[in-house]
């Protein structure tokens, strides 16, 4: 999506405007579908999430090691919101100073913030959830658990 649409720095309205016009084309049927089971809670794996909530947790960075225990962490969305305005109103010389967001996600964290408003408006979510397993890792748990294997 960052080469898509690359964005000025930092976004524009009317780029983010243009990537929400997008999201709804792209995903106008699924939309519409997910409409019908009133779904509350969005879960994210990995990635943006980790970065988000170590952002709004004002951690170096996300380590996964640090609570063996937690499957998941609550994002409360006041503070994703306030985290959005402050990513979407940054320059990348900004982003690079922010606590919690490593270099590697400098230029694409605008981009998924956007992504995750989006949903969390379309969708009418009112729980935002990050989770500590990937869907690699929980699908492989299912197999183990159906294979009686245990680890």
């Amino acid at each position: 999506m960052h080469e898509k649409f690359a964005p000025s720095d930092p976004i524009t309205i009317e780029e983010i405007e243009m990537i929400n016009n997008f999201l709804k084309e792209q995903l106008v049927n699924l939309l519409h579908i997910i409409d019908d089971y009133k779904i509350d809670t969005l879960i994210g794996a990995s990635g943006s999430f980790e970065t988000i909530y170590a952002m709004i947790n004002k951690l170096h960075k996300y380590e996964t090691e640090v609570d063996l225990e937690a499957t998941c962490h609550n994002i409360n969305i006041n503070d994703f919101e306030n985290l959005y305005w402050e990513l979407v109103n940054s320059t990348i010389k900004e982003r690079k100073k922010m606590k919690g967001l490593e270099s590697n996600r400098v230029d694409y964290i605008v981009i998924s913030a956007i992504i995750i408003k989006f949903l969390l408006e379309n969708l009418n979510i009112k729980t935002l959830l990050q989770s500590n397993f990937s869907m690699k890792e929980g699908a492989c748990i299912k197999i183990l658990k159906e294979q009686n294997i245990t680890t």
